[in-house]
């Protein structure tokens, strides 16, 4: 399953009274690290209790559990699981969908019991996390049209709202204001993404580049927290950061420049040691009298695992200097890309041009994010292919429904990008050298697609086509045919 740097906007219930607002619902960071810590969460829905005192009820009776166990059942639709031992989770990590209800029930609960669950947002999905302070036996939590979530128990119910996205403008005209602001956003406390969103537009004009700050996506999601969240929380094959605590911050100020020096304390999600490092930054105030963060790097926990030792103010120069040399290059070649590409791109409406031979391919196998089926495949068939066939030059799809707006084929060594009847091809990898190919001709029907391209390509491999934020909704075959044409 893809990882989703974009869930992490994290929400936290606790003991409220019944009817609670949702402004009376406090927020933490993250879930216990004695349950994974949400860069660990699988499923839905996942349960946790820390001290393990809750056991599983089957029809009024508790089975016994040692302590240190754990006993569960999470409900999700027909999907039920249950488990005597050990973290406990429902679903594909598809979000919980309006009108969908997830159901927790286990007995004797501790005081430090969780259940997370992943839930539409605005923009991108969110992972509220309830923490369970009083204890209930059972928990529903209902998602709504609105995009607000309905939490309800025995003694507590409560309405968690709809996503918002806070303003981040910055207009910080204080060395000692900008300082502290940017610390608390990296503090990672609470609501992860608009503190990453706060971190990127407090970046000085040069460094934004470097992380691609200006830069929005398909679905008008800012590009640069993504890359930060990578070098401030980490990834996969790197410690995963929980928090940072800063102490005795000093900003001292000469002119234009202010360099920021504080104590930091770095707290991981695996059973690695804090690590305290005193870290030094450079801030610059512009012409318009807004401080804005020079060199980010050495705040970063991952910026400091192999040498901890502070930069001088010599240092803190040089390395501004070249976060802005490598931000006027990486903008310059994302224009150079957008130009490239844009010549590239063509129309659907030229009549079919090709047709392969072709193969059926089941109805109803609409995946999500991964190999898990998407529970209401009736909702997905503008992704759920009926047809296919690649040869070296011609790629044809039908879907059991009209197609999406926008999607995305990959269909062997091809990417084929579709966005409001505009069509991109390219090769090798988007991310990193994908190749534009000029000269195609495409035919784009309610639920058909048919593209040729005017050179050979690969044709065999999988063909994939999805939709969705990171790919979500997809539906993917293996396809070893020969052109008849």
């Amino acid at each position: 399953m893809p990882f989703r740097p974009l869930v992490l906007a994290v929400l936290i219930l606790a003991i409220v009274p019944a009817g609670a607002s949702a402004a009376s619902i406090p927020r933490i960071d993250d879930l216990p690290s004695a349950c994974g810590g949400s860069a660990n969460m699988s499923g839905t829905a996942y349960a946790c209790d820390p001290e393990g005192q809750a056991c599983e009820e089957f029809g009024g009776w508790c089975s016994e559990v040692p302590r240190g166990a754990e006993g569960v059942s999470l409900t999700l639709g027909s999907e039920r699981r249950a488990r005597r031992r050990g973290i406990l989770y429902v679903g594909s990590g598809e979000e919980l969908q309006p009108g969908e209800t997830v159901e927790l029930r286990w007995r004797r609960p501790s005081s430090r019991a969780v259940l997370a669950v992943v839930a539409a947002g605005a923009k991108v999905s969110r992972t509220i996390v309830l923490a369970l302070r009083w204890r209930p036996t059972w928990v529903r939590v209902t998602a709504n049209e609105d995009g607000s979530v309905t939490v309800t128990t025995a003694r507590v119910s409560g309405v968690i709202a709809p996503e918002v996205w806070p303003d981040v403008t910055w207009r910080e005209r204080s060395a000692i204001g900008a300082a502290h602001r940017i610390l608390r956003a990296l503090s990672l406390r609470r609501d992860l993404w608009t503190s990453l969103r706060r971190v990127c537009a407090a970046l000085a004009p040069g460094v934004g580049e470097y992380f691609a700050r200006d830069v929005v996506d398909d679905d008008g999601v800012e590009v640069c927290p993504i890359p930060l969240y990578f070098a401030v929380v980490g990834g996969d094959n790197v410690p995963h950061v929980r928090r940072t605590d800063h102490a005795a911050t000093r900003v001292r100020v000469k002119g234009d420049r202010a360099v920021l020096s504080t104590r930091l304390t770095h707290r991981f999600g695996d059973q690695r040691r804090p690590s305290t490092v005193t870290a030094r930054a450079l801030l610059l105030r512009g012409a318009d009298g807004i401080w804005s963060l020079a060199t980010p790097l050495r705040l970063f926990a991952l910026g400091t695992l192999d040498d901890t030792t502070p930069y001088t103010d010599a240092q803190l120069r040089g390395e501004f200097t070249r976060m802005v040399a490598e931000g006027r290059r990486e903008a310059a070649s994302r224009a150079r890309t957008r130009a490239a590409f844009e010549a590239a791109t063509v129309t659907g409406d030229a009549p079919q041009p090709c047709r392969p031979a072709t193969r059926p391919d089941p109805r109803g196998d609409v995946m999500i994010s991964g190999d898990a089926l998407a529970r209401h495949q009736r909702d997905h068939l503008d992704v759920d292919l009926v047809e296919l066939g690649v040869s070296a030059t011609c790629v044809l799809i039908r879907t059991a429904g009209p197609l999406p707006v926008r999607f995305t084929l990959r269909a062997s060594a091809l990417e084929i990008t579709v966005k409001d009847g505009r069509v991109l091809a390219t090769t090798g990898d988007r991310s990193y050298d994908a190749k534009p190919v000029r000269g195609i001709v495409a035919h784009l029907e309610p639920s058909l697609f048919v593209l040729r391209t005017p050179t050979k390509h690969r044709a065999d491999g999988s063909i994939d086509l999805s939709v969705g934020r990171d790919d979500e909704y997809h539906d993917t075959d293996w396809v070893p045919v020969r052109s008849t044409r």
